[in-house]
């Protein structure tokens, strides 16, 4: 690896640089043509936009693109504080520590992500927030 690039999700951060969905997808589609020639990995910020915010699972989906990292949070919990940290078996082994978010450890609110996220499939929210205009 030699550079980390990251997309942020929080629209309300000044300055906002909207990214083109051509750069997006020539940067990071499916087969991430320019991250892996370059040894660039992506990291999405999900934090904001993750779990139905944006009426996809993660905004990421709206260009095809799968990040190397992605950091969620606040979504995830259905009210109640959690995080984590998504990669792949081969980039988490090349972390310095095995140290987890604040709110990445609580049996509770680990159940309480859990109930969420099925509770939000089995009903249908994020088709749902499509078909109304979210």
């Amino acid at each position: 690896m030699r550079a980390v690039l990251v997309i942020l999700g929080q629209s309300y951060l000044n300055p906002c640089r909207v990214l083109s969905v051509s750069f997006l997808q020539g940067l990071a589609s499916r087969d991430k043509r320019i991250c892996n020639r370059f040894g660039i990995l992506l990291i999405a910020d999900e934090v904001q936009t993750g779990f139905g915010r944006t009426s996809k699972m993660f905004a990421v989906e709206y260009w095809d693109v799968t990040p190397d990292i992605m950091t969620i949070a606040k979504g995830i919990g259905g009210g109640i504080p959690l995080g984590g940290v998504l990669t792949t078996d081969q980039i988490a082994e090349g972390f310095l520590s095995r140290t987890t978010p604040t709110s990445a450890d609580s049996p509770v609110a680990c159940q309480a992500g859990l109930a969420y996220i099925e509770t939000q499939q089995e009903q249908g929210i994020c088709d749902n927030a499509s078909e109304m205009g979210g």
